[in-house]
């Protein structure tokens, strides 16, 4: 998901268009060929693992949600 608000910056920066899709190209190749191997390697046990790491997911959207409460907290403290 993040990899898609990255042309916000570089549209901001004023990154080169040509050096931004060499980059974002390799970046996407790189994170595409991690996860497929992450797959091949999990293979059949690609539930078990799914399960045993729930609890992982609701931890990232706990943390999620805290730092999103403490900009919301913080922008609406005066001074």
């Amino acid at each position: 998901m993040a990899r898609s608000f990255i042309s916000i910056p570089a549209g901001v920066f004023e990154s080169p268009f040509g050096r931004y899709n060499v980059l974002t190209l390799a970046g996407n190749a790189a994170w595409c060929f991690a996860l497929a191997g992450v797959g091949w390697g999990l293979g059949a046990s690609w539930e078990t693992f799914h399960h045993d790491f729930r609890w992982v997911e609701y931890a990232v959207v706990a943390g999620i949600l805290g730092v999103a409460a403490f900009v919301v907290l913080r922008l609406r403290r005066p001074g």
